[in-house]
């Protein structure tokens, strides 16, 4: 079962916490791994414990180096989930702005034939009323199927 956007959102707000968790973790450890890496650190090992600590100190460094990659995952699913909230956004709001569109032109029409001014189309009665209703329906029709080729709605 799919989980929603919110619990995806969750789960990536969870996920990145523990990345920088860990990634915290790891940084305040470098200092002292880096230092006991060092060539001039002879005090108190012994030479052959050395390869041990160089080991160490890269081991460390590759965990940093795929914490920061997980990193960069969290991120970019983050930033993927927005911008998939975004385009469902940008769609719904191109389907509105053509029903605005359709209807404002609609509402002209009506505003226009509404005029009271002397003309002889004015006074043909309900064969005049028809043929208006029936311009109406058929721009909006032509309208929507334009939109529907083109995919606006």
């Amino acid at each position: 079962m799919a989980a929603g956007p919110s619990r995806l959102v969750e789960t990536l707000v969870q996920a990145r916490r523990r990345v920088a968790e860990i990634r915290r973790l790891l940084i305040s450890h470098r200092d002292v791994f880096y230092g006991l890496a060092r060539p001039d650190f002879m005090a108190t090992e012994k030479p052959e414990s050395r390869p041990h600590f160089i080991v160490l100190n890269t081991r460390l460094e590759r965990a940093e180096d795929d914490v920061d990659h997980t990193r960069e995952l969290v991120v970019g699913a983050f930033e993927l989930l927005s911008m998939r909230a975004a385009q469902k956004t940008n769609e719904t709001m191109r389907v509105l702005t053509f029903v605005t569109v359709l209807l404002g032109t609609l509402a002209l029409v009506a505003g226009v034939m509404g005029m009271n001014f002397e003309l002889a189309f004015f006074h043909s009665g309900q064969k005049g009323f028809l043929i208006v209703t029936g311009a109406m329906a058929a721009a909006a029709l032509v309208s929507l199927l334009v939109a529907r080729w083109r995919k606006w709605i």
